[in-house]
């Protein structure tokens, strides 16, 4: 082949495989690279969380350390949950802690390709998390519960897109816990369609006991 020829080659190849982007890492943040004997306290992001970002919400790096299995006592933060951390906690995930009045607060990023054909994105979250943020490409999505400790957001006009995926807190007090991040060709279920599959799963239940108490 001419030289010219397969240098040519090489750099298509090269812009293609730039232009599709890489793919989302350790969206269940199961890839954590810390030993298993690791002690609670602060740990090296890298370790904690590979493929991903820490940063405030300024996209400002949030200093050399998160912590793995603690908290802090109002200071803005990221945590590895893993097991122990409490008795609910078998596997690892993501948790962020507080942010300032000034809008500061503990983000995670990362940037990727969506998948082609995907209609939403799924994760699940604690019920004791608040003020859970979510953007992809710098656009707030809207999260719909889907009961139990799931949430959904529709992401349809971002398919195929090399993005920036962002998880963060908008209120100042409180946490946001959050795992098993999922892009998906499912259509997210309005809110409507939920309520009325809750309204008539109570009905059923209702009619199941009257005729066994008839």
């Amino acid at each position: 082949m001419p030289t010219n020829l397969f240098f040519g080659c090489c750099l298509a190849a090269a812009i293609v495989a730039n232009a599709s982007g890489q793919a989302f890492q350790n969206l269940d943040f199961e890839a954590t690279l810390l030993p298993p004997s690791t002690p609670a306290g602060l740990v090296d992001p890298a370790l904690a969380f590979p493929g991903w970002t820490v940063t405030n919400g300024n996209g400002v790096p949030f200093g050399p350390a998160v912590l793995f299995n603690t908290y802090t006592l109002g200071t803005p933060a990221q945590v590895l949950r893993g097991p122990g951390y409490t008795a609910a906690d078998t596997s690892y995930s993501a948790e962020i802690l507080y942010s300032s009045l000034d809008g500061r607060t503990a983000a995670f990023s990362q940037t990727g390709l969506v998948p082609m054909g995907s209609r939403s994105l799924f994760f699940s979250s604690s019920p004791f998390s608040t003020g859970r943020s979510v953007s992809l490409g710098g656009t707030t999505l809207t999260l719909i519960s889907l009961g139990g400790d799931r949430y959904g957001a529709d992401i349809t006009p971002f398919a195929g897109q090399v993005l920036e995926l962002r998880f963060a807190r908008d209120q100042p007090v409180g946490r946001f816990q959050f795992d098993d991040i999922v892009f998906s060709p499912q259509i997210v279920p309005e809110p409507s369609t939920i309520a009325g599959l809750a309204l008539g799963l109570g009905v059923g239940l209702l009619r199941w006991r009257w005729r066994r108490m008839a």
